[in-house]
């Protein structure tokens, strides 16, 4: 006989407060929930059982599946709350996030509501357990979006199946437990295979979850006895405290979800599955059944979805506003104001809807209309709070360069002309647009490296006006100073970057033997060692490929995150390829200065301070040194016997033993999340000026 889930099951109620309170004290980052992310594979589990067996159900009762009524009933348990959620999480936004990130929350909002938010964050993070989506408000709607997609291709599967079984005369208990176990195997093959070459498409997309969901509908057709029979036999009952055990002790024990995945997932879900197995074998209580249907646990279960709902948008908000920030405290007190605020919506929102199907959920082709509305609200709601996100980062930016520019008084003028590098790497800028200094002064200096060699214009630039000398600037964005070496950035090799290293070492080479000195290497090294970005508006890490014309013709997948493109492979990289810059450099006789990566707020500095005073704008400067700390090592190691080559750190100019500043006095340190402004640079160039002389001299440099 097989199990039929037309009856509502209080335990399963209490199974969902299982899985939602083990995610939400994950996210609140409570003690003892180390692998509390693991609930959402409970919830994969229920969904699926529970949706198999009102298919089946259904498909059994009248030979056919209703996809307007299921659809309109999908609608009605989901898009209310959720829309509520939504357009309350896009007004606080606008008031507690920085302009500059509304956008990216619009977009996010948009691909909720249209059932893609997997992909989305899929994309536009680094990785779900990245300290940086702490900001992302909702990034807990990729479960929502896995289990959307599944309802679109469920039902067409189970159909399917009914049809072969009526034409081939075939069992279609039989097909569909057939099918279901094939659905498992080829997601768990697949699931394994992403979890080595892609972390992220494990985690985030449908085809690598579908065994957990189906693991739950094969239940359905699973023997065993019905749910009347009174007395559970002693292996039912020994089942049941066996799965709940490992379900609690895969929640709470102190597992690395990187190093264990491949046992964590498949010990939660297997053992959700045994446990939901076992509950419905009987209506008799086991011990675990009283367990689950306790009316604290039935009641948190019921609410379960708007509970999960509001925790995360809170959470982060709140990170967000005090510039990412983790206090327990706080959080806890957050988790219990969404637990209120899941009480409300299940009473008003959800229940009313649900049961009573008011105007427009009163039939099922008002309720799709209603939907598309509902959408379509949400996505121009999301539209507008991008555009004056946009409009208003603007303004800002204005305000504070207009700020900038007065306070810049001060400083002697830096007529610092535009020096745009071709995008393709094919070809140099012309170097007469890129040199700084006097005219007809020799070129004693050139200044090499990505973005942050850039952002030392305001320190050199004054230097080279009272030595009377040139220097010329050669950086680009995202491309450091490596021979042989260059970024990837997700799965693309930055081969624009490549290039040009090389015409600029050959350029160097050039001016070697026409008089020049020094070369001052810059870069933001942290950037490519595979770690979390700072920057919140970042999408995408970077890693570094050694040897990279061999990796490309290798025809090898290229993929950050993934060896020889992690962290450590990367850092390997970083000290292999700039060693080679170093040698080659010091190989025509050149002096080099190489500059340690500056702190980076994990925010917009500026931002940060037209809202805030400065003292709330301060970072920790322990979170600084533990991501600086592999870094500084890779450059010691790569500057090791090289007595040509010169290191310098300028953190003691940024930071105190305890936190780094934005402002230096009335100077703004930064001009966005990580560069430079301007009159910082002048502040440095006044402090270091004495110490700094000897890239323009001729002496050889001892350090």
């Amino acid at each position: 006989m097989k199990i039929s889930t037309s009856k509502h099951l209080p335990e399963i109620d209490g199974l969902r407060a299982v899985a939602v309170l083990a995610v939400v004290l994950y996210h609140a980052n409570v003690p003892g929930f180390s692998a509390g992310y693991l609930g959402v594979d409970i919830f994969f589990v229920i969904s699926g059982y529970l949706i198999t067996g009102l298919l089946h159900h259904e498909g059994q009762s009248t030979g056919r599946i209703d996809f307007r009524a299921f659809y309109a009933r999908r609608f009605r348990r989901l898009l209310p709350a959720l829309a509520v959620v939504l357009a309350a999480t896009l007004f606080a936004a606008w008031f507690i996030l920085f302009p500059a990130e509304l956008p990216r929350l619009g977009k996010a909002a948009t691909a909720v509501v249209l059932m893609f938010s997997n992909l989305h964050f899929m994309q536009y993070s680094g990785g779900y357990f990245d300290p940086s989506v702490d900001v992302m408000p909702l990034l807990h709607t990729w479960s929502l979006s896995v289990e959307e997609q599944f309802y679109f291709a469920w039902p067409l599967l189970l159909v399917g199946c009914f049809a072969l079984a009526r034409k081939y005369r075939l069992n279609a208990d039989r097909l569909l437990s057939s099918t279901l176990l094939v659905a498992i195997l080829a997601s768990f093959i697949y699931w394994l295979f992403s979890l080595s070459h892609n972390p992220n498409a494990a985690f985030y997309l449908m085809p690598a979850r579908t065994w957990e969901l189906a693991l739950g509908g094969l239940i359905n057709f699973l023997p065993g006895a019905a749910r009347h029979q009174r007395q559970p036999s002693a292996p039912v009952r020994t089942l049941s405290t066996v799965a709940l055990a490992i379900i609690v002790a895969t929640l709470c024990l102190p597992f690395d979800p990187d190093q264990y995945a491949v046992l964590l997932y498949p010990a939660a879900v297997v053992a959700t599955t045994a446990l939901i197995y076992a509950i419905h074998c009987h209506s008799s209580s086991t011990l675990v059944q009283a367990l689950l249907k306790n009316k604290l646990a039935i009641y948190i279960g019921l609410v379960s979805y708007s509970f999960y709902l509001w925790h995360w948008p809170l959470l982060s908000l709140s990170r967000a506003y005090y510039l990412g920030e983790r206090l327990l405290l706080r959080d806890v007190a957050l988790v219990l104001l969404s637990l209120l605020l899941a009480f409300a919506s299940y009473r008003l929102v959800e229940t009313p809807i649900r049961r009573k199907h008011p105007w427009p959920f009163s039939s099922d082709k008002t309720t799709l209309k209603a939907a598309l509305a509902i959408i379509l609200a949400i996505i121009a709601l999301a539209h507008e709070v991008k555009e004056w996100g946009k409009e208003r980062n603007t303004e800002i930016n204005r305000e504070i360069q207009s700020k900038n520019e007065r306070r810049g008084q001060d400083r002697p003028p830096m007529n610092i002309p535009a020096c745009e590098e071709p995008r393709d790497g094919q070809t140099l800028a012309p170097r007469e647009n890129c040199l700084r200094g006097p005219d007809q002064a020799p070129i004693q200096l050139v200044v090499w490296g990505d973005s942050h060699a850039g952002h030392l214009e305001g320190l050199l630039y004054p230097m080279a006006e009272a030595q009377h000398q040139r220097y010329l600037m050669r950086s680009f964005g995202s491309c450091p100073p490596l021979t042989d070496a260059t970024p990837i950035k997700g799965s693309t090799l930055q081969m624009p970057c490549a290039r040009r290293n090389q015409l600029i070492l050959e350029e160097i080479r050039e001016l070697a033997g026409k008089g020049l000195k020094t070369v001052v290497l810059g870069g933001r090294w942290n950037s490519y060692l595979a770690l979390p970005e700072t920057n919140p508006a970042a999408i995408t890490s970077y890693a570094l490929v050694d040897q990279w014309q061999e990796a490309l013709s290798s025809g090898h997948s290229l993929k950050v995150g993934s060896a020889p493109f992690d962290h450590a492979g990367s850092l390997l990289t970083l000290e292999k390829g700039l060693r080679r810059t170093l040698e080659a450099l010091s190989g025509m006789g050149l002096q080099v200065l190489l500059i340690a990566p500056v702190p980076e707020p994990y925010f917009n500095a500026p931002h940060c301070l037209y809202r805030k005073s400065e003292p709330d704008c301060r970072f920790a400067r322990q979170r600084v040194d533990e991501r600086r700390a592999d870094t500084l090592q890779a450059l010691h190691k790569a500057i090791a016997g090289l007595p040509q080559v010169h290191y310098i750190d300028l953190i003691e100019h940024f930071c105190d033993a305890h936190a780094c500043r934005v402002k230096n006095g009335d100077v703004s340190i930064y001009r966005d999340t990580d560069h430079l402004t301007l009159d910082m640079g002048y502040s440095l160039s006044q402090q270091l000026g004495q110490e700094l002389l000897w890239l323009w001299q001729d002496k050889a440099l001892t350090r």
